[in-house]
């Protein structure tokens, strides 16, 4: 059975929600268990809000929750209201949430996205390390192409990411990545990640990211793109199957196996609350 639509309702006066990050990339968690009452409206609108810094909760995006059948989806929403395929990190923390409510019981989980089921896994519970398959990334018609000045790859990963390999850092991630995002050889938009190898399986990343519009402290499908762009261009060995992503928001590992690419990292759950809907503004 297909996940059904998520929308909120005017009436209810209250939603409930977890505050949840990964690298410093937070999300918000709407569990439609917790939340009976969604009914059919704009929920792209509730998601601007609720992400804002000063009149929300404050997030990168939001992720909502469903189980049906025994099986678990997984919807993202950028800051914006836009619906992405995945967000690495988001399933991440997915994936910790999922267990700790009791949808999955054991260390293995699939999880149902709008771009296909995704396999993830607990190593440690105690930090709660979670490692998620995002599988392997496919080349677009832009590679080794100069936008605005930076040699540019294209690959899709379930999302679009442009990565430029550099060799300092000490850039304007968000104006260069701005105009790299909007430029017309993307007609959906793009993220845009700048690397710089840092030793032989270090590499240094910065993010702009679509949808939320501006540098990220973290972004776990462009550490897989960034990953796996360095190796076609030989800035890393192909042999080397574990590269460490250091980002703002701290490090996590992009693991390459048969079946593709992998990322591993903690997830926190910072809070649960509930909102006020009535309180929430347009701004």
């Amino acid at each position: 059975m297909a996940s059904t639509p998520f929308y909120w309702c005017h009436i209810k006066l209250k939603l409930y929600f977890t505050k949840m990050d990964a690298n410093g990339n937070d999300f918000i968690f709407i569990d439609k268990s917790k939340n009976p009452d969604l009914v059919k409206t704009t929920f792209e609108q509730l998601v601007r809000k609720i992400c804002h810094r000063r009149f929300g909760a404050g997030a990168d995006g939001a992720v909502t929750v469903e189980s049906i059948d025994d099986s678990i989806f997984f919807r993202y929403f950028n800051r914006d209201g836009s619906e992405a395929g995945i967000c690495g990190n988001a399933l991440r923390c997915f994936a910790r949430y999922v267990a700790e409510e009791g949808y999955s019981t054991g260390d293995d989980i699939l999880i149902h996205t709008q771009v296909g089921v995704k396999k993830a896994r607990i190593v440690s519970r105690g930090k709660w390390l979670v490692e998620i398959h995002i599988g392997s990334p496919v080349k677009t018609g832009i590679w080794g192409v100069e936008l605005e000045g930076f040699k540019v790859y294209s690959v899709d990963v379930g999302v679009p990411h442009a990565v430029s390999l550099v060799d300092n850092l000490d850039i304007d991630v968000e104006e260069i990545g701005r105009r790299i995002r909007y430029n017309p050889v993307f007609p959906e938009g793009s993220n845009v990640n700048f690397a710089m190898k840092k030793n032989g399986n270090t590499i240094v990343v910065r993010t702009y990211e679509r949808g939320v519009e501006r540098e990220t402290l973290s972004c776990g499908t462009g550490a897989v793109a960034v990953a796996y762009v360095a190796k076609e261009a030989g800035v890393i060995d192909k042999d080397i199957k574990d590269i460490l992503i250091e980002t703002a928001g701290g490090a996590l590992h992009v693991l390459e196996g048969i079946d593709g690419y992998y990322i591993r990292g903690e997830a926190r759950r910072v809070y649960d609350a509930y909102l006020n809907l009535s309180e929430l503004t347009t701004v």
